[in-house]
């Protein structure tokens, strides 16, 4: 039926802020915790891929709920070196886009494929997906003391900006 939620992910007991979820996420290391998910994607396979950014970590989990793959690996000395991602996308080739303060694309192992930064504080990177082998889009938004500034740009794969388009909502913040 319309409006029916047909399949979730996580703890439903408790969903407050401060309540235990908040606690279990800290401390409770079971896969079914989620702590702030600001992103998911659908698998072709069926899978979920699920950034959960107060956690810390990227998992993909099938759709009886078991996790197929975490980034970064509970043992690993990347845990403390990823800082979590805002938006994902899962390329066919198993590579996996990610933003944050960045746009980047890694190899499920974690290895850096490519990493797109303007190098600016006020800059937010919202999303990317890879156009071709060469080329990506990437949405950017910055708040200005004017307002809103947001672009969308085709760059390539060093950087470069093949074209964007820019828009500036004049509002003050």
């Amino acid at each position: 039926q319309l409006g029916q939620i047909v399949w979730q992910y996580g703890d439903l007991k408790d969903n407050k802020m401060f309540g235990k979820s908040l606690w279990g996420s800290l401390f409770d290391k079971t896969t079914s915790v989620l702590f702030n998910p600001v992103f998911a994607q659908r698998l072709e396979n069926g899978n979920t891929l699920i950034s959960d950014t107060g956690n810390k970590k990227l998992i993909e989990v099938s759709p009886d709920k078991k996790t197929v793959w975490e980034y970064p690996p509970k043992k690993s000395e990347k845990k403390d070196l990823f800082e979590g991602a805002f938006f994902i996308n899962k390329l066919a080739n198993g590579n996996i886009l990610c933003t944050l303060d960045k746009a980047y694309e890694m190899t499920p192992e974690g290895e850096l494929v490519w990493v797109y930064n303007k190098m600016q504080v006020d800059l937010n990177i919202d999303w990317v997906y890879k156009v071709d082998n060469q080329n990506y889009l990437i949405s950017t938004t910055r708040i200005v003391r004017r307002g809103i500034n947001q672009e969308v740009s085709m760059i390539d794969y060093s950087g470069k900006s093949i074209w964007k388009y820019y828009f500036s909502q004049y509002k003050h913040v």
